[in-house]
């Protein structure tokens, strides 16, 4: 739901956003000048508290966010729903090695670029059970 929330890395380090929803697509305030548009899909296959998360980069200025760039990259991970009303945010590293074991490209340091949503899919399944990179929990 909409409102402050506080996201928790792996590390330790500690970050507080404003989670915003409208008509179906969230949009996460990182500070007065970015902010990442999130959608959230049913991971086929996988448990209903699992699911994809697609993310975008947007750039704000005066409250208003737009994306970052035209055409903008799309990162995906996965998003498992807790109990108490948060997610964990299950991602994995994606270089060279890792790329080629889950059938897409590496780009940069860690990340893929997949040749089809079925590619995507299968590999995002792989994250189920893995450790968080960060969870995310609504403030009290």
């Amino acid at each position: 739901k909409s409102g402050p929330v506080t996201t928790t890395a792996s590390d330790g380090g500690v970050t507080h956003s404003v989670l915003k929803l409208d008509h179906g697509v969230y949009t996460m305030a990182m500070g007065a000048t970015s902010a990442f548009r999130l959608r959230f899909f049913p991971l086929p296959s996988a448990p209903p508290d699992y699911l994809v998360t697609e993310m975008e980069i947007l750039k704000c200025k005066d409250g208003v966010c737009t994306l970052a760039v035209a055409n903008p990259q799309h990162y995906f991970a996965v998003a498992h729903l807790t109990k108490s009303g948060g997610a964990e945010q299950l991602s994995a590293n994606c270089d060279g090695d890792t790329a080629r074991k889950l059938g897409a490209d590496p780009v940069g340091s860690d990340a893929c670029v997949f040749p089809d949503r079925a590619t995507l899919e299968k590999a995002l399944r792989t994250l189920i059970g893995s450790k968080p990179v960060s969870t995310v929990n609504p403030d009290p």
